[in-house]
């Protein structure tokens, strides 16, 4: 199983910051802003996975858990998108359970994450 976040990413933008600023405390600082509306507007959303504020919300939610290294959150969105795009949505309730509880552990792990 893969880890709550893939810290390579985090570390990756820790070796970018100079003169005191910090990209990190930044980046997850919008994430974490950022997040939970998106996941608020897929719940709202889910019962017509056809519409644009689904579609959009899902795919936001996608990139930015990936460019933050919550790769487990990105997959479940993108099997999220899969899912809908060819019209099951037999499991859509328990994927978007399974998403807000991945995103309580990725926020934990972002909050404890070292500041710079």
């Amino acid at each position: 199983m893969q880890p709550i976040l893939d810290m390579t990413v985090l570390l990756s933008f820790r070796s970018l910051e100079r003169d005191g600023s910090s990209i990190v405390d930044e980046l997850i600082g919008l994430f974490l802003y950022h997040t939970q509306p998106l996941i608020e507007t897929i719940k709202g959303a889910s019962d017509d996975p056809s519409a644009s504020a689904f579609k959009i919300a899902l795919h936001r939610l996608k990139g930015s858990s990936a460019s933050i290294g919550a790769l487990r959150l990105a997959h479940l969105c993108e099997e999220l998108e899969q899912q809908t795009a060819i019209g099951l949505r037999d499991s859509t309730g328990d994927i978007l359970v399974q998403m807000s509880r991945e995103y309580e552990h990725v926020k934990e792990a972002l909050e404890h994450f070292p500041h710079a």
